[in-house]
């Protein structure tokens, strides 16, 4: 709309309906006896998703846009495992901000494209462990209030040989606003991840590659108390193979 700027604009309606109907019995946990159960409901809702944001041309090969976009979940309901409970969640909504950056450098050998971002939750749904007899089984709640915040970074290089490299950084804070578990952070979300390889592309349909990746320890799925984490991990991955035409095999 204005030389080098662009206005970028949408938006989604979107309606959810989750039904949850069952008849039956089932074992209860507290008198190790069989009860009836019988569920029957629905949970609906109706949704505008919009988007909106700025780009900017800061020469032929770099770019930067702003844009704030909300994103939906819907509700649902579940079956407590060993209780005759239904567990009612509720829709979860999240207003996303975002920074881009993207570039071309080198005669376009060399990209450089980075991000930043803040996440705002509105009652999130968060998987709970809920009972210490049934390990790894959990429950989703609604937390009132939480934020994300972070930073991404992308850099992938080509030589005119056929060798590519590239690496990525991904830092992440998150945090629990209000609720029994405020002031913790989300489980399965870990500070740091980094990777690193590259891959050989030869003329003849050749090519091998690798690549490294180093994961952040966190706090274990569904651990809101957070009291339980898991190290830092390193994976290797290492691949060698032929391609050509619509032909391909991979070692």
């Amino acid at each position: 709309f204005v030389d080098r700027w662009t206005l970028l604009s949408g938006g989604r309606l979107v309606h959810d309906k989750v039904s949850a109907n069952y008849t039956g019995s089932l074992l209860d946990i507290s008198t190790f006896g069989y009860v009836p159960l019988t569920e029957n409901n629905s949970v609906s809702n109706t949704e505008f998703l919009p988007k909106i944001g700025l780009a900017f041309e800061l020469d032929e090969n770099q770019n930067l846009a702003a844009t704030a976009t909300k994103g939906y979940r819907p509700g649902f309901s579940e079956l407590v495992i060993g209780t005759t409970t239904v567990n009612k969640v509720d829709p979860e909504t999240l207003w996303a901000y975002e920074l881009a950056y993207r570039s071309k450098w080198l005669e376009d050998r060399l990209q450089v494209n980075g991000n930043i971002f803040y996440y705002d939750y509105k009652s999130q749904q968060v998987p709970l462990e809920f009972d210490p007899r049934f390990p790894g089984q959990t429950i989703s709640l609604n937390a009132a209030e939480s934020h994300s915040y972070g930073a991404e970074l992308d850099i992938r290089y080509s030589f005119d040989n056929g060798l590519e490299l590239f690496g990525g950084l991904g830092l992440m804070k998150t945090k629990f606003d209000k609720g029994d578990f405020a002031g913790n952070e989300f489980p399965e979300a870990p500070s740091l991840t980094a990777s690193f390889g590259g891959i050989y592309k030869h003329e003849s349909g050749l090519f091998a590659g690798g690549d490294v990746s180093f994961t952040d320890g966190y706090y274990s799925k569904g651990d809101v108390n957070n009291l339980r984490s898991l190290d830092s991990f390193t994976v290797l991955n290492a691949n060698i193979g032929y391609e050509k035409d619509n032909f391909k095999i991979t070692a």
